[in-house]
């Protein structure tokens, strides 16, 4: 379906829900992930509560996921 945001403080007022279809591209930088979507907004993302390694594993599964949908076609009309 997509990625979804549960942030730790104020959860229900501020989690967020990207559909797969919206994320155009994921990178990382240091503790922060950002989202580039299809309207040409970012969504940043703050990974520190992880550890680097799951950061890390987070980022690659989400830029695989939105290269091998980009690839196959998915969501383009």
């Amino acid at each position: 379906m997509g990625v979804e945001i549960l942030p730790f403080l104020r959860a229900r007022r501020a989690m967020q829900w990207f559909f797969w279809q919206q994320i155009r591209s994921a990178d990382r930088e240091g503790g922060r992930l950002n989202l580039r979507l299809a309207d040409g907004s970012t969504a940043a993302i703050s990974l520190r509560p992880m550890t680097a390694a799951s950061r890390d594993m987070l980022a690659h599964a989400i830029r695989q996921r939105v290269n091998t949908l980009q690839s196959s076609g998915y969501g383009q009309a």
